[in-house]
């Protein structure tokens, strides 16, 4: 579909955010006027997905306990948009449609002019290395506590969904696993406790609503009404590029050689030193080692909007228990108390 983008800007930053440390450093929620453009429908998910590269598209299944992880990949191919759309109606599914600003040129017109409007409002912040997701997801469907690498932004468009960060237990996480994470040597989901919710800062996240947390801050989500539709954006800052690289070289340098370096410091003698090394032993590995450490989730079924539960086993077996519906583990809709959407946590800066 063809659609204008609607005129002055298409989100509101609050006052208190607009410069870059506070934004950076910040853990709020605010609203998007994304469901104006009408590029995040139901029926412009159909368009995307006629056109989208297929092996850019995701598509997910979890269990029900968080503190569980059990996530597995499926296959689509040979299936309608259509097909898929009611398969995620229908079962507990997750559709990650990657590289949004590759291949959907009216969406990514869109989301740029989201960070655009972003950096008009809070001079000095520059977001570099964009990306973007479009993200549906079934009733009930979760997303396990987990650790992005670049900053991101979650801009909800469709359903409900309650969303839980946690800032403070980035500094009680082990550094080998968030290095682990940053390096991408492993997945980017990490241990959880249900008693950990107490202190994390949870919102019922609402159509027309948008948050962002600072950069590696551990988070999770859980559907709570309808089909969901989100845009999930990544972004890196100068700063945050940096704070990464610095993680990578530390990981890099202990492994290769031995050295216990723990610094985050993205600037001085120390920092440059460091990442010299890291760009040194990079090259190494991606043009004469040719080794990666990316991390994949298997693919174990195939999405099938006529199954009972939407989804068959390529092995041929019986659906895995942990995948199978539980009515008495749907969530309810319960609203966050207002005082709770705004409480803020301290955080410490990057």
């Amino acid at each position: 579909m063809s659609a204008a983008l609607p005129d002055g800007p298409l989100l509101d930053l609050p006052a208190d955010y607009r410069t870059p440390d506070a934004f950076e450093n910040g853990l709020f929620t605010a609203t998007h006027r994304l469901a104006e453009t009408g590029l995040f429908t139901e029926e412009n998910v159909l368009r995307m997905l006629e056109t989208h590269p297929r092996d850019l598209a995701n598509v997910s299944r979890m269990g029900h306990d968080p503190t569980v992880l059990e996530w597995s990949e499926g296959l689509t191919e040979g299936l309608s948009p259509e097909d898929v759309l009611a398969a995620l109606k229908k079962g507990r599914l997750w559709l990650n449609i990657r590289k949004v600003l590759d291949h959907q040129p009216e969406a990514a017109a869109a989301i740029n002019r989201l960070y655009d409007d972003l950096e008009a409002a809070c001079p000095g912040f520059t977001a570099t290395r964009r990306s973007a997701n479009v993200l549906v997801s079934s009733p009930g469907a979760m997303v396990y506590y987990h650790i992005d690498v670049p900053q991101n932004i979650l801009w909800h468009v469709s359903g409900e969904k309650r969303v839980w960060a946690y800032p403070q237990r980035l500094a009680d996480t082990p550094r080998d696993e968030l290095e682990a994470i940053v390096a991408v040597k492993k997945a980017e989901d990490a241990g959880y406790h249900p008693e950990w919710d107490d202190a994390a800062f949870a919102v019922d996240l609402k159509p027309g609503e948008w948050i962002t947390w600072p950069q590696h801050t551990p988070h999770r989500v859980q559907n709570t009404v309808g089909l969901n539709i989100s845009v999930s954006t990544e972004h890196y800052s100068p700063r945050a590029f940096r704070y990464v690289r610095a993680h990578r070289a530390n990981r890099m340098l202990r492994d290769r050689f031995g050295l216990s370096l723990s610094s985050t410091k993205t600037s001085g003698l120390g920092y440059q030193a460091k990442a010299a090394a890291y760009l040194a032993g990079r090259a190494v590995q991606e043009y004469v080692t040719k080794k990666r450490g990316l991390y994949h989730y298997p693919k174990t079924f195939r999405v099938d909007p006529k199954a009972p539960h939407a989804t068959v086993e390529l092995n041929g077996g019986p659906t895995p228990a942990a995948f199978l519906p539980r009515a008495a583990a749907e969530p309810k809709a319960e609203s966050a108390a207002e005082p709770e959407r705004a409480r803020e946590p301290e955080l410490a800066l990057a």
